[in-house]
């Protein structure tokens, strides 16, 4: 894992060129799965950002898409594209020298980073956010000048990041911004507690812990207004990392033996049956809405990434992108309320080595159901809702109601 004071740096390599057949095995509590490539969804990509500097660190909750852009090293603003009108829009930057990084959205609300830099004390980080309909920008639980918090990610009205004091271990906080508190330390450990997602309903939160090279996917409950203790999704001897969930299942990337090298694992939050995904080379940062699963992946280690997108329902994979000289990264999903998919990313194609430009592209899938008109196929149980990776947002559940249910290497900072 790599950090520095700036920000928790995302670094991915991810497939190319693959080829899948139908096949399934079980091992243990594990269900292996080969999909079955079926070609590329359709839709055309477009170009959310590509002017001059570095565009990176996208996210993405229906209509809206935020990202990073820094147009030189003492410059760093949070964007948010509209994607109904076209439209991108900045959100209202700090006093001077202050940057602003690490963006996700949900709604009409951006949480990100903003760093104040202190040349004779050293710099510190805060978790910040913007509200769209208002245009005020808040800085959550304030308190004196710590190291860093990162990765900020938002549920229904509860925020979490991770708070790191002196760069040492972080630790997973969660605070409920309707009430304004309090912060609750979910995991509380030695270990370094990195990488959180939170539910749509602001109800669950996973995470990544790390006791060194050796990372465990955690996650903690809300029940009836009270956060359970550290709970364990998946511990192994390799590492686990990148966990995402929607409130229904969890996803992560795992290096374990395989066969077919680190691959995409799930299960449902509330525990069961661990699916494999089993392909080819090297897949990681994935992130789940309903039934897709979205993820990055490379044949060869080392090679640049493609984006690829698995249906539970149908077992179907599809490959979004196919450019062997760009590496496409940092990707994040959403699901419409018609049930097509939604997916913006990096990519490496700036002219300026280094430096990325954002993209976005949507498309349909087959969901698996419906009623042979094209009615209720959209979500996997029948009721259409959005929602984003990292992921936030709304999704397909099981409720019926309406209600909301909710982006690299181990120790990277979303």
């Amino acid at each position: 894992m790599k950090r520095t004071t700036v920000l928790r740096v995302k670094v991915l390599s991810a497939v190319k060129a693959l080829v899948f057949g139908a096949a399934m095995m079980t091992s243990g509590a594990v269900l292996a799965v080969t999909p079955t490539s079926t070609g590329t969804p359709g839709g055309t990509p477009i170009v959310i950002n590509n002017a001059a500097g570095d565009q990176t660190e996208p996210d993405i909750d229906g209509d809206l898409a935020v990202y990073t852009a820094n147009a030189s090293n003492l410059s760093s603003i949070i964007h948010y594209y509209r994607f109904s009108t076209g439209t991108d829009s900045t959100v209202p930057t700090g006093a001077p020298g202050e940057l602003d990084m690490i963006a996700s959205v949900t709604g009409n609300q951006i949480a990100f980073s903003r760093l104040h830099p202190d040349f004779g004390s050293g710099s510190s980080t805060s978790a910040m956010v913007f509200d769209i309909a208002t245009g005020t920008v808040t800085q959550v639980a304030p308190e004196p000048p710590v190291p860093g918090r990162f990765g900020c990610k938002l549920g229904n009205h509860v925020l979490t990041f991770e708070d790191v004091l002196d760069f040492g271990p972080g630790d997973i906080f969660v605070i409920d911004l309707s009430t304004g508190g309090p912060l609750v330390n979910l995991s509380a450990s030695v270990d370094d507690d990195n990488s959180p997602a939170i539910s749509p309903a602001g109800d669950a939160v996973v995470w990544a812990g790390c006791a060194g090279r050796n990372c465990d996917i955690l996650k903690a409950i809300n029940t009836g207004g009270t956060w359970s203790a550290p709970l364990v999704v998946s511990a192994t001897p390799a590492t686990e990392s990148d966990p995402d969930t929607d409130g229904t299942t969890v996803v992560y990337t795992s290096d374990r033996p395989s066969a077919t090298d680190q691959d995409i694992y799930f299960q449902p939050l509330a525990g069961g049956t661990e699916t494999q995904l089993e392909i080819p080379g090297l897949q990681r940062n994935p992130s789940v809405s309903g039934d897709v699963i979205a993820f990055e992946g490379t044949a060869v280690a080392g090679n640049a990434g493609d984006l690829f997108v698995y249906i539970t329902t149908t077992g179907q994979l599809l490959q979004v992108t196919n450019t062997p000289t760009v590496n496409e990264t940092l990707n994040a999903l959403t699901v419409l309320s018609n049930g097509d998919v939604r997916l913006v990313w990096a990519a490496d194609d700036d002219l300026t080595p280094g430096q990325h430009n954002i993209y976005a592209q949507t498309f349909t899938v087959d969901h698996g159901q419906g009623d042979g008109d094209g009615h209720g196929a959209h979500c996997p149980h029948g009721n259409p809702h959005h929602r984003h990776h990292g992921h936030h947002g709304r999704d397909c559940d099981d409720h019926g109601d309406g209600d909301d249910d909710d982006h690299d290497d181990q120790g990277a900072r979303r």
